[in-house]
C-alpha cells in the first residue's frame, strides 16, 4: 500500500519530515491509552511513543490520535514502531473533557468529511445533533447527516422533527 492511498499528502507535509532516513511516514489507525496502531507502506503496527515526545507533550491535544500523520521506526524486523513526531493537523475534531479545566478530548484529525448518525425513534435528539454539527463545523469539516428509523414514528412526529432539523440550518 502507498502513503497516498492512505490520504497522505506530499505536498504538504514534506517540509514537516525530518528527513531521517532512518523514520517513515504512517497513519495512527487507534489509539487505547499508550498504545497505538500505524499504517504505512509496510504493514499496520503496534506503536508506542519515543520517550522525548511521551515527555515533551504539554496537553492531551499534542499527543497523536486517529487520523494524524507521524513518523516512526520499525523495530523488531518491522513488527513495532516508535513514533517520533507528530505531523501538522490539516482538522482536528475534539470535544471538552468533563470537568472544570477547559481540556479537550480529541476524536480524530485530518478528516475531509464527517458523517452524522442519528435515529429519529425514541433516541432522536435535537440538541446532541446541534452540538454535533458544531463540533464538525468549528473543525472545518464538511458535515453528512444521516436519519434512520424514520419507519418507526408517526408522521406527525416525523414532520416536527424536520421542522425541528431545519430550524438548526437557519439559525
Amino acid at each position: 500500500m502507498e502513503l497516498k492511498d492512505l490520504g497522505f499528502d506530499f505536498e504538504f507535509y514534506q517540509p514537516y519530515l525530518s528527513g531521517r532516513s532512518e523514520l517513515e511516514a504512517a497513519r495512527v489507525m487507534s489509539v487505547a491509552k499508550n498504545s497505538y496502531t500505524v499504517l504505512g507502506e509496510r504493514t499496520e503496527v503496534m506503536a508506542e511513543l519515543s520517550g522525548k515526545l511521551l515527555y515533551g507533550c504539554s496537553s492531551h491535544d499534542e499527543y497523536p490520535t486517529i487520523g494524524d500523520w507521524v513518523e516512526v521506526g520499525y523495530f523488531n524486523d518491522g513488527i513495532l514502531a516508535i513514533i517520533h513526531q507528530v505531523l501538522p493537523r490539516k482538522s482536528i475534531l475534539k470535544r471538552k473533557m468533563a470537568g472544570g479545566k477547559v481540556e479537550y478530548q480529541l476524536i480524530a484529525a485530518n478528516l475531509d468529511t464527517a458523517f452524522i448518525i442519528q435515529s429519529l425513534d425514541r433516541d432522536f435528539n435535537i440538541a446532541r445533533l446541534e452540538r454535533y454539527l458544531t463540533m464538525v463545523n468549528e473543525a472545518d469539516i464538511n458535515p453528512v447527516v444521516l436519519f434512520s428509523k424514520s419507519d418507526l414514528v408517526s408522521a406527525q412526529d416525523l414532520t416536527s422533527m424536520i421542522f425541528s432539523i431545519k430550524k438548526i440550518d437557519h439559525e
